[in-house]
């Protein structure tokens, strides 16, 4: 006897019609349909004794992440941006509760916290305003690639100058 996988919710209420409307036994309704009792009765209860199947969330009475410093470790972390091992010092000096690093890092994570560190480098200036070339020979692109040539690496130097749109390039055995 073939069982279906999982069948679908049109194809139980069938079942289930045919039981509490027809007079049916379950066991003809079984065989009809091709399916075990077991399976009837599970997917019987699964649709109408949903209620048993309800847990209450449980709390962890002993959990070192309480409300406080959930809210702490956000601040903080929206603040300096530490990672897990400083913000474990943190947690450790302002509120005097010991927490792993790992527990940290997992909460970063749920939380959608982990970003990349924001450094400002002295000479980087970001462009103001548009870079506008008015004249051929501004502003030159360079670039350097390698490529194989006789079974050879050698160094493909090529310039594009975006006023003119013209593109020339060589290629040389070594960089120098």
């Amino acid at each position: 006897m073939a069982y279906p996988m999982a069948a679908g919710r049109r194809e139980r209420n069938r079942w289930y019609y045919q039981v509490d409307r027809c007079g049916k036994s379950v066991k003809e309704v079984c065989a009809i349909f091709g399916i075990s009792r077991k399976c009837f009765y599970k997917w019987r209860q699964r649709d109408f004794e949903s209620y048993r199947w309800y847990r209450s969330p449980k709390n962890q009475p002993n959990t070192k992440l309480t409300f406080e410093v959930k809210k702490f470790i956000t601040d903080e972390k929206w603040k300096t941006n530490y990672g897990p091992a400083k913000m474990k010092m943190r947690v450790k000096q302002v509120l005097n509760v010991d927490i792993s690093t790992t527990l940290i890092y997992r909460f970063y994570k749920r939380k959608k916290l982990i970003r990349k560190p924001q450094r400002k480098l002295s000479w980087y200036e970001p462009l103001k305003n548009h870079l506008i070339i008015e004249n051929p020979g501004e502003g030159v692109q360079m670039d350097v690639k390698y490529v194989y040539e006789d079974n050879r690496r050698k160094y493909q130097f090529s310039a594009v100058d975006p006023y003119t749109r013209k593109y020339c390039f060589s290629i040389f055995p070594t960089k120098h």
